[in-house]
């Protein structure tokens, strides 16, 4: 979600046309399949997955603008015998001149995202706790 916070005026907000829950599901169930990793819903890795914070916050003046982005997700898994639960959280600032670029602060959250998945997919105790 994105939202743009000006002076004396009410916020906009601005929601992404598709589910972000969606996405990331899909972008660790095709990198857990590359690396030969099981995650289904009736296996024995069982993945959950939280979004607890997904937003872009931009604070608009006449002259400037100021953005902070904040990504934290929580991934818990259960291998039928146990389960482990891990946070994962992610955040960036920009300002610049003049109006922000909505493109771009979405290309930045998109490439923050990215780089959180990665690292969860990579995370050696998520992978050993899978085997």
């Amino acid at each position: 979600m994105l939202q743009i916070l000006k002076k004396d005026q009410a916020a906009d907000v601005i929601t992404s046309q598709s589910s972000l829950a969606e996405i990331i599901d899909n972008a660790l169930t095709s990198a857990y399949k590359k690396s030969g990793t099981q995650v289904t819903p009736a296996g024995s890795n069982v993945l959950n997955l939280a979004i607890n914070k997904a937003l872009i916050s931009v604070n608009q003046s006449m002259l400037k603008y100021n953005a902070s982005n904040a990504i934290v997700l929580s991934i818990s898994i259960d291998n039928g015998e146990k389960t482990l639960t891990k946070s994962y959280r992610s955040s960036g600032k920009s300002e610049g001149p003049l109006q922000a670029d909505i493109a771009v602060l979405e290309r930045d959250f998109n490439q923050q995202l990215s780089k959180l998945i990665s690292n969860i997919v990579n995370d050696p105790q998520l992978i050993e706790f899978m085997r």
